[in-house]
């Protein structure tokens, strides 16, 4: 292959995705002479896929023991403990409501009980279930803030 038939051009490791796969359906287009329309048609439902992806990301932030500790002094901010009835029980953040994401009903609990002009601090025992819970309230359109490493990171950090 000679040096004028490659047309790939690197962006570095900074590149978006969404740089990288117009560059791909370019080449596609060059290639393979694809119909334009099928393939713009193509591009802009990847694209509209990968913008929803993000979107749900980027109304998810996951910070430490500390972050949590100064984020939830706002009054902006409620505190959800996504851990079961018991664990709740034996311990947590003062001020968090319980909403146990393991229920069926975690969802319809949450939007009934939280306001969306606020933002959602979530935490779990280690942040599993609170990253969970963080997808479900993002979806349901919540700016979430999730406890990396949960009540266990919490106590060690003696908050």
């Amino acid at each position: 292959m000679e040096s004028e038939d490659c047309n790939f051009v690197y962006f570095g490791k900074n590149s978006s995705y969404k740089q990288l796969i117009g560059i791909f359906f370019v080449s596609l287009y060059q290639k393979y002479h694809i119909n334009m329309k099928k393939l713009l048609s193509l591009l802009l439902g990847v694209l509209g896929f990968a913008s929803c992806c993000n979107a749900q990301q980027d109304s998810i932030k996951t910070v430490s023991a500390t972050k949590f500790a100064q984020i939830i002094q706002a009054d902006t901010v409620v505190v959800v403990d996504v851990r079961t009835t018991e664990e709740y029980n034996a311990g947590h953040i003062e001020g968090a409501r319980n909403i146990d994401v393991l229920e069926d009903s975690f969802q319809a609990e949450a939007v009934a009980a939280l306001p969306k002009d606020k933002t959602v601090a979530v935490y779990c025992r280690s942040g599993k279930r609170s990253l969970k819970a963080a997808g479900i309230l993002a979806k349901a359109g919540y700016h979430v803030i999730n406890l990396r490493g949960g009540w266990l990171e919490w106590t060690e950090a003696k908050h």
